[in-house]
């Protein structure tokens, strides 16, 4: 009776476990602040409901970076209005799609229901995975397309055609579009789809004709290039908008395996059957697409995204952690064939419980938003604060939260090159204040309020801070650790 209705069981299950995954991901959406980066996102999918693109208003940037995070984003604030939830609302739905998803892509590459829902309760339960997808950025729906684009291509490396090879390529440029570093899975998906059909191109190429056709093609193309007179500055803008940095992305290349210990840290159980994962790989073309796209992706972060940074966050190699969850129970399904640990139930109880409270483990998967955004200032303790003059560093959460900035406090030279174009801040069209006597002037003449985050006290100078000490006057109740609000 069970086996009959075994296929009916587990979709219920699944329906549960994304019900539980929604529910870690919607809850307390609109009791966190947003952060500098999701104001900014949030101010450029106004700029797109008012002026049909994505212009941050106050400056008058053209906010051009990740565009279907600002299109999705811009359709949620345009149906439920502007505030912390509704832009964040997409990204729930994108980490909640990629609960059923893992699941689907687990079962494609023949694991079991069992092993397969313990991959999308890895998915579920991940802090990354709750994290990413309460926060109003790309990261969350850069995953949900990544997920697409390798399920797209473990059907096509299991039912060849071209068509299908468009396909994948097209949900590989969405991915692209939701953040450009996914630009790194398409050269990987290129190798891969090669490799795998190595045998059809040694033909192919064997042919005269087609030699002929490749070579004028490419001949074609460089003549192409020496006419426009490309330059290695060009070349450099484009990596530049692709990776977001000017520098030469082949420089200071160094394996630091930053990934692989930021994995180790949070999921050792699951990291060790990811690795193992390769001891089953051979006949099996599905597997090989998944594990070529997951080390791809992890050792193409380590070299190449911000080289000087190695420890820059998680967010460049968080689009596949799917497919390091359905490696992890890959390696966990084999291991419980080999043993053949059905005879010994005991055992076999005791491993799943051991799998279980791995992934419970896991400090995301309590309901406390609090858990996962210690590190998040409190803006909206400031929000409709009334002030003539507003002085803030970062600026763009202060103009959502205050409704306009004066002054950005700055003294880096990094931070004003980077983020300022004709002396004026590039998110909230604030005007840059780095003058102790100019502050000076500003505290003791005006009436307004000074909104500091703590974390970012190192971009501004010790005159700058000594000033505001002497002429302002810390409200301590509104006050944080990690956000300073002065007035004057």
């Amino acid at each position: 009776m069970v086996k009959k209705y075994q296929h009916v069981i587990w979709l219920g299950l699944l329906g549960v476990l994304t019900l539980v995954g929604l529910a870690l991901r919607a809850w307390g959406i609109d009791s966190i602040s947003l952060d500098v980066d999701e104001a900014i996102t949030l101010s450029a999918a106004q700029g797109l409901l008012a002026v049909g693109q994505p212009v941050i208003q106050a400056s008058g940037l053209y906010y051009g970076r990740d565009i279907l995070g600002t299109l999705t984003t811009a359709a949620s604030v345009g149906v439920f209005g502007s505030g912390e939830w509704a832009a964040r609302l997409p990204m729930v739905v994108f980490g909640t799609a990629t609960i059923p998803l893992t699941y689907i892509l687990a079962r494609q590459l023949k694991l079991s229901q069992l092993w397969a829902f313990l991959a999308a309760a890895g998915i579920t339960f991940s802090e990354w995975g709750i994290y990413y997808a309460h926060s109003a950025r790309m990261y969350q729906e850069q995953q949900f397309f990544v997920l697409l684009t390798a399920m797209a291509a473990v059907w096509t490396v299991k039912h060849w055609s071209w068509l299908r090879v468009l396909g994948t390529s097209v949900l590989g440029l969405l991915a692209v579009l939701a953040h450009r570093s996914a630009v790194i899975l398409l050269p990987i998906l290129l190798g891969l789809f090669v490799w795998n059909r190595r045998k059809e191109l040694r033909t192919w190429w064997s042919t005269r004709g087609h030699r002929l056709r490749v070579w004028a093609g490419l001949a074609t193309v460089v003549v192409l290039l020496l006419v426009a007179q490309w330059q290695w500055e060009v070349v450099s803008g484009v990596w530049q908008y692709l990776v977001g940095t000017d520098r030469n992305p082949f420089a200071n290349m160094q394996l630091r395996l930053v990934p692989f210990r930021h994995l180790l840290k949070k999921y050792p159980v699951w990291l060790v059957g990811m690795v193992l994962a390769w001891v089953w790989v051979k006949g099996r073309s599905g597997l090989q697409v998944i594990i070529g796209l997951t080390w791809g992706v992890l050792i193409s972060v380590d070299l190449l995204i911000y080289p000087n940074e190695p420890n820059y966050r998680v967010r460049y190699f968080y689009d596949i952690l799917p497919l390091f969850f359905i490696l992890g129970a890959y390696s966990f399904q084999q291991f419980w064939s080999w043993f053949d640990l059905k005879r010994t139930r005991v055992w076999a109880k005791a491993v799943l419980l051991i799998l279980l409270i791995a992934i419970l483990m896991v400090p995301g998967s309590t309901l406390q938003p609090q858990t996962v955004y210690a590190d998040q200032p409190e803006w909206n303790r400031v929000a409709g604060l009334r002030a003539d003059v507003v002085i803030a560093h970062p600026t763009a959460p202060a103009h959502y939260y205050l409704g306009h900035v004066d002054y950005w406090l700055v003294s880096h030279k990094g931070e004003i090159r980077t983020y300022s174009e004709n002396n004026q801040d590039i998110y909230a069209g604030a005007a840059i204040l780095l003058d102790p006597q100019e502050l000076k002037s500003i505290l003791t003449t005006q009436h307004g309020v000074v909104v500091l985050e703590t974390n970012r006290l190192k971009f501004i100078s010790k005159d700058l801070r000594q000033t505001l000490k002497e002429f302002a006057k810390k409200d301590q109740e509104l006050s944080t650790e990690l956000l300073q609000v002065w007035k004057f």
